[in-house]
């Protein structure tokens, strides 16, 4: 009794202890977390204010989250909890804001992990991944958005409490239920735990303050908490499915995936975790900023100077040390994409991309603990790093708000081009709830859509409007998700047979554009809208 009082009594004041630490900390972070906050209002008060999403999952969706089955059957079991705790509804600007304060307190979890001292560096990493189009993304996903941010805060959460706390049963226990939570949610953001203690691990290494011993220590530590975590997961998945009565689905992969997969297929998956972060910095596929690449890879250059200083002081001190210290930052990539070595069918899409956004944020609040020689060289050194910072942050900011501009111009022309069809159909007494409607050609290659230079620069997930017509899918979930959510139109779209349909059928060929006469009508028992000439016929 006595054994289980004291462990009780230690556990108490070891809650004392972390919680007025946790006040303490509040009050020091809590400038850096405001002015996060008011950036965030500013940069995509657009999209909050006019409930913007994207024009995937985002349009499909709307303000309305049922996560059930389908999430369920590829492995994300705790985010129906999550929906069920908001009671299903997203309504913004609320919705954002609650996803901005996790995102942010995300990042201030990092700063304090790293014990990042200079206010400067604080800012400007925190809001480096705050104005980011990683974050705009998930913003735009607005039905799941929550879903996004907790998962990327729980992984945080979960390499702060390795890193952070001592007492191993504490570690072993609140560590692998963040995890397992993380990975019910949104599997991407393990890379968010790989990245922030890789990194760390090197900053141990160059304050010299580890040994080879304690280094090892600490990684089977980490290791046995992710492998726990893990498990935990795996569990908590096998107890829902069995609960719900759903099988596993084979959405990318999912059913396929576990421990020996992983380890045969990372002759493949390990080099594509390279390429991937290479893709994302070469801002072509995935634009995370409006300038050229030329910055990011100037940026990294100024960065690898300093730390190139840093590892030759190392290495007069600690030969073994500042070799494991350069090696860190080689396995940056696949630590940012540590979830394409366990999901190794899948591929990146931007929502995943928020580990890898991390990166440059993560290395600056690393960067800042590594000192600077004072003198004249240090000085420019300082001040080429922070308007190179500062460059980024703009045109970060920049892209984000092309993006926002890009799905508020594609959602006014195609609400626009709807309001035009249902009253074309009215007119032609096509307008009636018993009736289905099949799509032929996307609205943004409507004569009636308005787009502008916007439409080159922008993302694609941010082109509203632009679905491709001969992804019957896509079309459906799209052009549906507009009449119900956006119109506010009982209209019912046909499913993918009638659209295939439609799209190999010679009359709706020969058929004119919208709005020219005859360019609705019924065909086949569905009504048939055409768009656009611009789509490939289906062969019969």
């Amino acid at each position: 009794m006595n054994t289980v009082s004291e462990k009780y009594s230690s556990f108490i004041e070891l809650c004392k202890k972390e919680g007025n630490g946790f006040i303490g900390k509040s009050k020091h972070w809590g400038p850096v977390f405001l002015v996060n906050m008011i950036v965030a209002f500013v940069v995509y008060g657009l999209l909050m204010n006019h409930q913007l999403v994207n024009q995937l999952d985002g349009m499909w969706h709307g303000s309305v989250s049922y996560a059930s089955t389908h999430e369920l059957s590829i492995g994300r079991w705790f985010w129906r909890f999550l929906d069920r705790f908001r009671k299903y509804l997203s309504p913004d600007p609320v919705t954002s804001v609650i996803s901005l304060i996790f995102f942010t307190v995300s990042f201030i979890l990092i700063l304090d992990i790293f014990e990042v001292r200079s206010r400067l560096a604080a800012y400007l990493s925190s809001l480096l991944f705050t104005v980011n189009i990683s974050v705009l993304a998930s913003l735009s996903y607005r039905y799941m958005s929550p879903t996004f941010a907790v998962s990327c805060f729980l992984a945080v959460l979960s390499a702060y409490i390795i890193i952070k706390f001592k007492n191993p049963f504490f570690v072993c226990t609140a560590a692998p239920l963040a995890i397992s939570l993380m990975l019910g949610l949104y599997q991407a953001d393990l890379g968010c735990i790989c990245l922030v203690i890789l990194l760390y691990i090197s900053l141990r290494l160059y304050r010299n303050d580890i040994s080879l011993k304690g280094l090892g220590l600490f990684l089977l530590k980490t290791a046995v908490v992710i492998l726990l975590g893990f498990l935990l997961y795996y569990i908590l998945l096998r107890v829902n499915l069995r609960y719900f009565e759903v099988e596993m689905d084979s959405y990318n992969g999912a059913d396929s995936y576990g421990p020996i997969g992983a380890i045969m297929n990372l002759p493949g998956s390990f080099p594509h975790t390279y390429a991937d972060f290479i893709d994302y910095y070469r801002n072509h596929y995935i634009r995370s900023n409006i300038f050229s690449n030329r910055l990011y890879i100037l940026f990294y250059l100024v960065l690898g100077i300093h730390f190139a200083k840093g590892a030759i002081t190392l290495f007069k001190k600690n030969k073994v040390g500042a070799i494991l210290f350069a090696l860190t930052f080689l396995l940056i990539p696949p630590a940012c994409n540590a979830v394409l070595m366990v999901a190794y069918n899948s591929f990146t899409s931007i929502q995943m991309t928020i580990p890898v956004s991390l990166c440059i944020p993560v290395l600056i609040c690393l960067a800042s603990e590594i000192p600077v020689v004072e003198n004249w060289a240090g000085a420019l050194y300082r001040i080429a790093a922070t308007a190179l910072g500062c460059l980024l942050l703009y045109g970060n900011y920049l892209m984000t708000i092309y993006d926002q501009q890009a799905m508020y111009m594609g959602m006014n022309s195609t609400k626009e081009l709807a309001s035009e069809i249902s009253a074309a159909l009215q007119m032609y007494n096509l307008y009636h709830p018993y009736y289905k409607y099949v799509f032929v050609g996307s609205p943004a290659d409507s004569p009636l859509f308005a787009k502008n230079f916007v439409y080159e620069e922008a993302n694609e997930y941010a082109l509203i409007g632009t679905w491709d017509p001969e992804d019957t899918r896509w079309v459906v979930q799209s052009w549906q998700g507009l009449w119900t959510y956006e119109m506010g139109i009982n209209l019912n779209v046909a499913d993918d047979d009638k659209l295939e349909e439609a799209l190999a059928d010679e009359t709706v060929r020969s058929m004119p554009v919208f709005p020219e006469y005859g360019s609705c009508a019924l065909i086949n028992d569905v009504v048939v809208v055409k768009l656009s000439d611009n789509y490939t016929p289906v062969e019969d």
